[in-house]
C-alpha cells in the first residue's frame, strides 16, 4: 500500500495537484515515517500550499541527512521557505551555505538569490 501511495502521490505532483499529492505523502509518512522522497515531496507541497511551518519542519529534518540525495534541494527549498516567511536571516545562512558548497545547479541558484537581498 506504501509503493501504491507513493505512486500516486507523485503522480499527483507531477500534474500540480499539490494537496493530493500531499495527502497521499501523508499516508506513506504514516507507515515510513522516514521515507526521504515523502518527507521532501511533502515539504514542498506545503510550501506550494502556504503551509509555511510545517514546509520548514519537513524540509529541515535534512539538515541532519547530508549523504541523502535530497540534502542539497532541501537546503534550496528551505532558503526559500525561510524567504517567503520573511526570514531573511535564516535564508541567507541557508543559501550561503549552499553556494559556498559549489554543489552544481543549486548552488548557481543560490548565489543568484543572494544577490537581491
Amino acid at each position: 500500500p506504501g509503493d501504491d501511495a507513493l505512486k500516486l502521490g507523485m503522480e499527483a505532483y507531477d500534474q500540480q495537484d499539490y494537496q493530493l499529492a500531499l495527502d497521499r505523502l501523508q499516508e506513506v509518512l504514516k507507515n515510513q515515517p522516514t521515507h526521504e522522497g515523502a518527507i521532501f515531496y511533502s515539504g514542498i507541497c506545503q510550501l506550494l500550499l502556504e503551509q509555511d511551518q510545517n514546509a520548514l519542519i519537513s524540509l529541515k529534518s535534512f539538515e541532519q541527512m547530508a549523504a541523502s540525495e535530497y540534502y542539497t534541494p532541501a537546503q534550496w527549498y528551505l532558503g526559500l521557505a525561510y524567504l517567503k516567511m520573511e526570514d531573511t536571516q535564516s535564508a541567507r545562512k541557508v543559501l550561503t551555505r549552499l553556494q559556498q558548497s559549489g554543489n552544481g545547479k543549486y548552488a548557481v541558484q543560490a548565489a543568484e538569490l543572494l544577490k537581491e537581498f
